[in-house]
């Protein structure tokens, strides 16, 4: 890191002076950075307008331009106080991270500095020597705000502000914002100059708001979201305002990946163009390379592998009214608790009372392990807790090893009940190493512990009969029957709100933040389910769009759903089956009619259910 440059209190006092009117130029000189044209707009709109949104594609700097405006602001404005908020620590630590990188590469930023960035687990502020601060916030979904309540904010950055309810912007963060930076000035200022006006004769009328301060500044900051969300009535209103109604104190930037600086380079004829170009408009080749801003190859290569629909929020800023295919959007999100009362988030063990399960899709070639826990409460099901490996994270170069020291873990952690697991990709190698007696380290209670083999339920492998055990392994044959059974069953628990998908963890537990990301990766991985109109004997096709698109989540989730519902008809009956499709057949264990309807027909039984839910 580089030295502070040293600088006198009159010195910082003039830079503020030349800076206050043009905040680019000062990104350029204060904070050493160089911002494209799209983050130019956006730093002159947070310096002349109240309220000012930024609408940008994934990976466009939007994060990176937020932290420039937060730091500009506190530097400029003597004892004032900045906010970021997220909607999980997690996000408000982003925009900080790269508040300790412009830091980093500033020497004349440090010298603006008390110390540098603090990113702790449960804090993040950093102090500058005019008395300002910025603090990094986190509010959690579901929350009613009352984890905040108290700060004031002369300038507040909301960041992925469509996860956060408006009523909760309504009621909580705008009022953070009520007093102004140093307001009896202001009231005096205005007073001297209407005593003036009346009662001294001659007087020049004088441009008061010109010896103010800046008025307190309030930005939006996120990437497109669905358009069936409340956000898009409010992202909608705001854009009328600025470009139609032309509010002065209302600012709008919206930017995609094709609007950031990009030099298409044709490798056959040497053509070069400042635009995004798939093909050479000389020679029509598309033997292309890209230098700029971001990776475009990157980008080509997701548009191959996510939905439309997806693609297109991410990164062409578009705003897409739900999902096309077999999941909505709009129930997978109605399946995520929004009241207080109902707020749960990730866990990290068994809480001593509940039943859980554990669903498996070993990997494939070079695809990825899904592991995904459900928790029993009732008759809902509640995803607590879901991992993906890939192959470049093994921590050993057996990947069968791989699997099975982490479903140890998980069963010494949780406890499960059963544990259903695809029989292909391994899954049979898996099952071999299981059956072997081991050993696991008890972190809360500092000893080795010797553990029995976890085997396969009764009856299902001649191999292990006779062997002691626990018996909680059910190995599914992902059959075409199996699979539009569970992903029609899924579908129903979506829609009646029996199955439920965490919140964003409130606290700052290292294993929760680092977990609730794989739960925003599944839904993405939910909306590429598709199933085809042409039935092959009787049963849909299920598929996936695009081709590529990798299912990991899905297919561990849909396996914890299966072991869910065999675990509820085994409560239900009193005993516990072992799958309603072992061999690619539908239960071996019929139940009745009135026991279908006791779960709401949403327990993976029969085939008429899923046949009701397509039409």
């Amino acid at each position: 890191m580089a030295q502070p440059t040293k600088i006198s209190f009159e010195e910082m006092e003039q830079l503020q002076d030349r800076w206050r009117n043009d905040y680019v130029l000062c990104a350029r000189e204060l904070l050493n950075i160089d911002p494209w044209w799209g983050q130019q707009e956006f730093l002159y709109g947070v310096q002349k307008k109240k309220f000012t949104m930024f609408q940008a594609s994934r990976g466009s700097g939007k994060s990176y331009v937020c932290a420039a405006a937060a730091l500009i602001y506190a530097a400029l404005n003597n004892r004032c106080k900045v906010l970021i908020i997220g909607p999980s620590y997690r996000q408000a630590k982003i925009i900080f991270s790269e508040i300790e990188n412009i830091y980093t590469q500033s020497p004349l930023l440090q010298s603006f500095c008390a110390k540098r960035p603090t990113i702790s687990s449960d804090s993040c502020y950093l102090l500058f020597v005019n008395g300002s601060r910025i603090t990094g916030l986190p509010l959690g979904v579901g929350s009613d705000g009352a984890k905040i309540l108290g700060h004031r904010a002369h300038m507040m950055v909301i960041d992925e502000w469509p996860q956060v309810p408006k009523s909760i912007v309504d009621q909580v963060l705008l009022p953070m914002m009520n007093v102004k930076l140093a307001p009896m000035e202001e009231y005096r200022l205005w007073e001297e100059e209407m005593y003036k006006r009346k009662y001294v004769p001659g007087h020049i009328p004088q441009d008061v708001n010109a010896l103010l301060r800046t008025d307190n500044r309030l930005v939006f900051a996120s990437s497109a979201f669905w358009g069936f969300h409340p956000s898009y009535l409010f992202y909608s209103e705001w854009k009328r305002l600025t470009l139609e109604v032309k509010d002065p104190d209302y600012g709008f930037f919206e930017y995609n990946f094709l609007d950031v600086p990009t030099v298409t380079e044709c490798l056959d004829c040497t053509n070069i163009e400042n635009k995004f170009r798939l093909k050479c408009p000389r020679c029509e080749s598309t033997n292309i390379k890209y230098h700029g801003f971001l990776d475009i190859k990157t980008i080509l290569m997701q548009k191959e592998t996510q939905p439309k629909d997806v693609f297109c929020m991410m990164n062409l800023s578009m705003w897409p009214k739900d999902a096309g295919g077999l999941y909505r959007m709009a129930n997978i999100l109605e399946c995520v608790p929004q009241n207080e009362e109902d707020y749960y988030t990730i866990e990290t063990g068994c809480d001593g009372v509940s039943q859980y399960v554990l669903g498996i899709d070993p990997a494939r070639d070079n695809s990825n392990f899904g592991f995904t826990v459900i928790k029993l409460d009732g008759e809902k099901m509640k995803v607590v807790w879901m991992k993906t490996i890939r192959p470049d994270e093994y921590k050993t170069s057996n990947p069968t090893l791989e699997a099975v020291n982490v479903i140890r873990n998980l069963h010494h952690r949780f406890q499960f009940k059963i544990i259903a697991m695809d029989k292909g990709g391994g899954g049979s190698q898996i099952r071999d190493e299981l059956s072997k007696e081991y050993e696991i380290f008890d972190e809360r209670m500092m000893i080795q512990l010797k553990k029995p083999p976890i085997l396969q339920l009764e009856g299902q492998e001649e191999r292990q009969k006779g062997l002691r055990g626990v018996r909680i392994l059910d190995l599914v044959y992902f059959a075409p029957a199996w699979i539009e059974e569970v992903a029609f069953a899924l579908k129903a628990r979506l829609e009646n709100l029996t199955i439920l998908f965490p919140c964003v963890p409130r606290d700052s537990d290292p294993e929760k933040l680092e977990i609730y990301p794989e739960i925003e990766e599944l839904f993405n991985e939910m909306v590429c389910i598709c199933h085809k109109p042409e039935a092959v004997g009787g049963l849909a096709r299920i598929d996936k769009t695009p081709k590529t698109a990798m299912i990991d989540r899905v297919a561990s989730l849909w396996l914890a759903v299966y072991a869910a519902s065999s675990l509820i008809q085994g409560m239900l009956s009193g005993s516990l089956p072992y799958g309603f499709a072992h061999q690619g057949s539908v239960f071996r264990q019929q139940m009745t009619q009135k026991q279908t309807q006791g779960f709401g027909g949403s327990t993976l039984i029969v085939n008429p259910k899923a046949a009701a839910i397509r039409k």
